[in-house]
């Protein structure tokens, strides 16, 4: 993440549709997002889906699992 954050500037990102879970010692949390910037000098622009997973260790809530996807721009965002 430091080396891409690194190579963008002038950046943004929405997310929507925030879904999120608490059972116990474990959550997950699930949502859609919109990027905007500056990639390597170039404008870029990408949507997603995103889905985390957490586990509370030593009264921290940690990511175990981070699954991110793009989603093919001629298809219709669902908001």
């Amino acid at each position: 993440y430091q080396q891409m954050r690194a190579r963008t500037q002038s950046a943004r990102m929405d997310r929507y549709n925030t879904l999120i879970k608490v059972t116990g010692q474990s959550a997950w949390a699930t949502y859609q997002w919109e990027f905007a910037g500056v990639v390597d000098g170039k404008k870029a622009a990408f949507r997603g889906h995103t889905t985390l997973v957490f586990e509370k260790l030593n009264g921290k809530w940690l990511i175990v699992l981070n699954h991110t996807s793009t989603v093919d721009e001629a298809a219709p965002a669902a908001r």
